[in-house]
């Protein structure tokens, strides 16, 4: 998402996983190498303000699994990040909230693993 040039990307689904979404590797890991560094361009800071102080089980319910599959398969068509920027502001901001929580507990699991993998 930062500035690459758009590759192919389509969406794989079996029985044990609804919804896998194939993504640019340069993309997530630059997305990913910004988090590590306390960065995160996907979302503006009260966006991730206000998502941080109320998210609750409900409202990750009610967005579901199946609507954040299809925004995450929707940004990982967008080449550019500001495109995907705008994006994220033009969805209800109870799904922001959600978006912005499950990034986070994402994230947080994977440092989590990084962490404590030994070789």
């Amino acid at each position: 998402m930062n500035r690459e040039p758009k590759t192919s990307r389509r969406t794989q689904e079996t029985p044990e996983t609804p919804h896998v979404v194939s993504v640019n590797a340069r993309q997530l890991g630059w997305l990913i190498a910004q988090a590590e560094a306390g960065h995160h361009p996907l979302f503006d800071t009260e966006m991730i303000a206000r998502a941080l102080d109320g998210v609750t089980p409900e409202a990750i319910e009610r967005v579901g699994a199946d609507g954040v599959a299809t925004i995450v398969e929707q940004l990982a068509n967008m080449a550019e990040l500001e495109e995907a920027r705008g994006f994220i502001r033009t969805l209800p901001q109870p799904t922001q909230d959600v978006l912005v929580v499950l990034y986070f507990r994402i994230l947080d699991d994977y440092l989590g693993r990084r962490s404590a993998t030994l070789h």
